[in-house]
């Protein structure tokens, strides 16, 4: 069962990874698309969004969707640097 999280964590996660590997990013915009992201998980699972992070979402999830990214970036070649 996962640990849980919160949404300041992934997000926290997201522009740290993203950031370490040299790409800035807007932290109000990551954390609005996470936010949107735990809101249709909650829709899908039929509960609340505070239930999809602390019984589904473990920790690492936020570094785990930055890596996922960061690959589209290189695939698409849409940022040299990434």
């Amino acid at each position: 069962m996962p640990a849980g999280t919160t949404l300041a964590h992934l997000v926290e996660e997201f522009v740290a990874t993203m950031s370490h590997h040299g790409v800035m990013i807007d932290r109000q915009a990551v954390e609005e698309e996470i936010g949107e992201r735990i809101d249709a998980i909650a829709d899908r699972l039929r509960t609340h969004p505070q239930a999809v992070l602390r019984d589904h979402v473990s920790g690492g999830w936020g570094r785990r969707m930055a890596v996922s990214v960061l690959e589209q970036v290189r695939a698409e070649r849409l940022i040299e640097a990434a």
